[in-house]
């Protein structure tokens, strides 16, 4: 049975102060969760450390803001580091495990070594503190009305692991930052600007492109990576349809193993866009389901073997995660759902293929 940790996080209105811990989630016939007694509160995200398998998680408070190390088997916190993780909404690991990267909308990007591992690889036992490397703080404006300053809100590795990729939801810009040998940042270079008031949020690599969530005006924006590392735009699709009228907010986007596909989350219009991407990296709309809640905050696409995938969304204002199959052709049958207080995001606590 497949198991993951849930985290919970609230930005509504009398729940500021959620206290409502990680949950565990049991992906089995049924649906099931259950709270971790004393585990950490209002976690915006986690990741697992690929190097020991603890979660790497991200407390976001006003008052308590943190990069913590979990244990999901002992269910303990062991490390903890308030530097460079203030306010946290977005942690990535790199692809070999040694360097992650936080962003922070207050601060920037921040570059950790993730903690010791020995001259053979081999993970030291005690408690593996991350240590902050280097930081870069965003600046700059744009012209929607939640764009007054720099809003770092993704930052990724390559997968060549010689650079860190960033989404600057204030501003419309990507930006590219060398790592050095000696572990911290080279210069940081503006390399692609989205359309104007568009917010990337999220940026998923695809083969030889890069695909770029944007939250403010609910798109999907593609580029090819040149030889040379040049961007540049080869599509851009909306993520609701046409003829919708509300508010909505583009959250989470999740790519197929293969790259085949893509999922993306809308916020306020509650559902799922699908995308099939062809050779050339290009996404084509297929459809958009309803996300089976409200406020659609994080979808994780689970791909067990081949022909058994799921899409677990956490539907933070209906508090509660849905699970989806996902069909032969990519498509999406709703399957159940398990009450859980603002699930934020969803990971799983042993290794598997998700996206």
């Amino acid at each position: 049975m497949a198991r993951y940790a849930v985290t919970t996080w609230s930005n509504r209105e009398g729940q500021e102060d959620l206290q409502a811990g990680l949950w565990t989630l049991e992906a089995g016939e049924r649906l099931a969760a259950q709270p971790v007694p004393g585990s950490p509160d209002a976690v915006f995200w986690a990741e697992r450390d690929p190097l020991d398998g603890t979660l790497l998680l991200l407390r976001n408070t006003e008052e308590d803001s943190a990069l913590l190390r979990w244990d999901p088997q002992q269910e303990e916190v062991l490390a903890q580091i308030a530097e460079g993780a203030q306010g946290g909404c977005y942690l990535a690991v790199a692809p070999e495990g040694r360097r992650l990267v936080v962003t922070a909308p207050p601060g920037g990007w921040s570059l950790f070594d993730s903690g010791p591992v020995g001259p053979s690889g081999s993970v030291d036992p005690a408690p593996r503190v991350p240590r902050l490397l280097a930081q870069h703080a965003g600046s700059g404006s744009g012209p929607h009305p939640r764009q007054e300053r720099s809003h770092p809100h993704c930052g990724i590795v390559t997968a060549a692991g010689d650079a860190v990729l960033m989404a600057d939801l204030g501003t419309d810009e990507i930006l590219s930052a060398p790592l050095d040998p000696a572990g911290g940042f080279g210069p940081v270079q503006v390399v692609h600007r989205t359309a104007p008031g568009s917010g990337p949020r999220h940026i998923v690599p695809g083969g030889g492109v890069l695909h770029i969530l944007c939250e403010l005006d609910s798109t999907l924006e593609t580029v090819r990576v040149g030889e040379d590392g040049a961007l540049t735009r080869i599509a851009r699709t909306s993520t609701v349809p046409g003829e919708f009228v509300g508010e909505t907010w583009a959250a989470h986007l999740s790519a197929s193993a293969d790259g085949a596909r893509l999922y993306a989350t809308n916020r306020g219009h509650d559902s799922i866009a699908i995308f099939d991407v062809d050779a050339q990296g290009v996404p084509h709309r297929r459809e958009i389901v309803p996300s089976g809640g409200a406020w659609p905050w994080f979808c994780l696409l689970v791909e067990e073997q081949p022909g058994d995938a799921w899409l677990l969304v956490a539907n933070n204002r209906s508090d509660a995660v849905t699970r989806f199959r996902v069909t032969a052709d990519g498509g999406l049958q709703l399957v159940d759902a398990v009450p859980v207080p603002s699930p934020a995001c969803i990971v799983a606590t042993a290794k598997t293929t998700a996206g």
